[in-house]
């Protein structure tokens, strides 16, 4: 699948945070499970400038943030449309949002969290160079639940 990026707008944030509903255990990604990700995430200004989405054949397909934690650090933020996880295309869509920040950023690491239970996300990444950094519990969506962090290098 052959990806363009541009700027998240208003409307696809909307589009994301309102209509784009994952079966379980995914559901745990759906913006609204989580009122502070969400307020966030719907907030041009919270999500600054730095906010992408990516589309195939002119529709929607995903999205990305990136944001600075430690200099030469970058955290990725991603998601995919719903219809389209599971189906192959992580790979593809990844190396996409990989090769956009190298060519836009100056990181020479790449950081990400991700809820243990989702193998299939973890293997993406190590499919594509990220290591398991370490392992912590995080307060969210009304619970605690268990993250990895992974890093990659740029």
């Amino acid at each position: 699948m052959n990806y363009t990026i541009r700027k998240l707008t208003q409307k696809e944030a909307l589009t994301i945070a309102y209509e784009w509903h994952y079966t379980p255990p995914y559901d745990f990604y759906d913006m609204e499970a989580d009122e502070e990700d969400l307020a966030m995430f719907i907030d041009p200004k919270q999500r600054k400038n730095n906010a992408y989405s990516l589309h195939a054949s002119q529709r929607l397909v995903g999205f990305f943030s990136v944001d600075e934690k430690k200099e030469k650090t970058g955290v990725l933020g991603l998601g995919m449309h719903p219809n389209l996880t599971g189906q192959g295309y992580s790979k593809s869509f990844l190396q996409t949002i990989l090769a956009y920040i190298k060519a836009h950023y100056d990181y020479d690491t790449l950081s990400l969290s991700v809820a243990t239970f989702n193998k299939r996300a973890i293997k993406a990444y190590k499919n594509l160079g990220f290591k398991e950094k370490e392992s912590f519990m995080q307060t969210t969506n009304g619970d605690v639940f268990e993250f990895v962090r992974m890093e990659r290098l740029l």
